[in-house]
């Protein structure tokens, strides 16, 4: 098997796949602007109508946090804020990219300026943009609407990604066939005996940081959101470390 030639076929392939799915994202955000009212979009649950800024206040890095509450009275999914000002039901969550446009019934416009939800709850959503590069103070003087916008953050960063495959060492072409699904991964023949730290681990993680620990190229850690997988990698790395029995294995 040539690796080299495997290892760039696979990432020129998975580019262009990268930059398609990008692509239609713009395509669709294109579209349901020339095709929908906000309102329209608002109950697509990609935007949030009429729109208030009511302070700034500074984030990390650099960043300027810019918080938005609703400027219209809505009827609340909940009775404690029944015709209260709060935002409408939405598929905005944090890490999504947005842009502010002025409030209006169609967004034609290019966004005010755009940015990262940083939190959004029933009150308010808030939106991490560049310090240095947005001035601010004209949004007070207006309605504004925020609408979803294609991630460009997460494209470029599978971007990086599947570019770092091109680097792999050729002198580890095992390890590059295991995570293309052409061979297995390996594991050690010896049973891995682990005494954990943490005594509130349940089985599942356990079970998992044995495997790992009995793992000799690489091994996966996966489970839908608070099952517990970071407390399982933080109970390995200090096991690995002392466990000894296992001289070959891949501490990451």
């Amino acid at each position: 098997m040539d690796f080299r030639f495997s290892a760039g076929k696979f990432a020129a392939k998975q580019r262009k796949l990268l930059q398609l799915e990008y692509k239609a994202e713009e395509q669709e955000v294109a579209s349901n602007r020339s095709l929908y009212t906000t309102k329209e979009l608002e109950a697509k649950g990609i935007a949030i109508n009429k729109l208030k800024l009511t302070e700034t206040s500074s984030g990390l890095y650099g960043k300027l946090l810019i918080h938005l509450q609703s400027a219209k009275k809505r009827r609340a999914t909940t009775e404690d804020h029944t015709n209260d000002y709060v935002l409408p039901p939405t598929k905005l969550g944090p890490g999504d990219i947005v842009g502010i446009f002025p409030a209006s019934e169609h967004l034609a416009t290019d966004p005010l300026l755009s940015g990262v939800v940083y939190r959004i709850n029933t009150k308010e959503l808030t939106v991490a943009i560049d310090k240095a590069a947005q001035n601010t103070q004209s949004l007070y003087e207006s309605h504004l609407a925020a609408l979803m916008l294609p991630n460009d953050i997460t494209y470029r960063r599978c971007v990086e990604a599947v570019e770092s495959v091109e680097s792999i060492e050729a002198g580890i072409p095992f390890l590059w066939e295991v995570l293309l699904e052409l061979q297995e991964p390996r594991r050690s023949k010896e049973e891995a005996k682990v005494e954990v730290l943490n005594k509130n681990l349940n089985e599942s993680q356990i079970g998992a940081v044995k495997r790992a620990l009995e793992a000799t190229d690489v091994y996966l850690v996966h489970g839908p959101p608070g099952t517990g997988k970071t407390t399982t990698v933080v109970e390995y790395i200090p096991v690995s470390y002392t466990h000894l029995t296992l001289p070959t294995n891949r501490e990451v």
